[in-house]
């Protein structure tokens, strides 16, 4: 099993997310595999997200088994750009998290082809490594209070 990550920041994510991102997973991903959805926004915003999903026709609650994290919950201090505050979201939420591994999405990233949690992992990370280091990871460095001696890619 495997659960999938969205924060989402805004009525525009809500509304991508609901009609783009949502039918590519029903479509495409194997929900066999899917543990659940973990949606993380502000509670404000979750009657937003509600009115959308009462206006699609499958009920992507219960297929996707979506369930609802207030962002405060994982991170409650003074308040950053919602840029950085959606990175730091994507590490937090991993104390929630009862499968072994997660995929963070973004509301703008879909599915385009059949694929199941192998596809994910099978026993090795790929990715490309960059020697310089960006703005993000210096910050994440500083937060984390770790350091990196490479980079891979801005979001974790």
């Amino acid at each position: 099993m495997i659960t999938l990550v969205l924060p989402l920041a805004s009525f525009k994510d809500i509304n991508v997310a609901v009609n783009i991102l949502f039918p590519s997973i029903y479509q495409f991903f194997d929900l066999n595999d899917l543990k659940e959805l973990l949606i993380v926004m502000n509670k404000k915003d979750f009657d937003c997200f509600n009115l959308h999903l009462n206006k699609v026709k499958l009920d992507y609650v219960k297929l996707l088994k979506i369930k609802l994290v207030d962002e405060s919950d994982l991170y409650s201090q003074k308040s950053i750009s919602s840029y950085y505050l959606q990175m730091l979201l994507k590490l937090l939420v991993s104390e929630i998290i009862s499968t072994e591994y997660y995929v963070t999405l973004d509301a703008d990233t879909i599915f385009t082809k059949r694929c199941n949690k192998n596809n994910f992992y099978k026993d090795k990370a790929y990715y490309h490594k960059l020697k310089s280091k960006d703005t993000w990871l210096k910050r994440a460095e500083k937060f984390l209070n770790v350091d990196v001696n490479f980079n891979i890619n801005q979001t974790p």
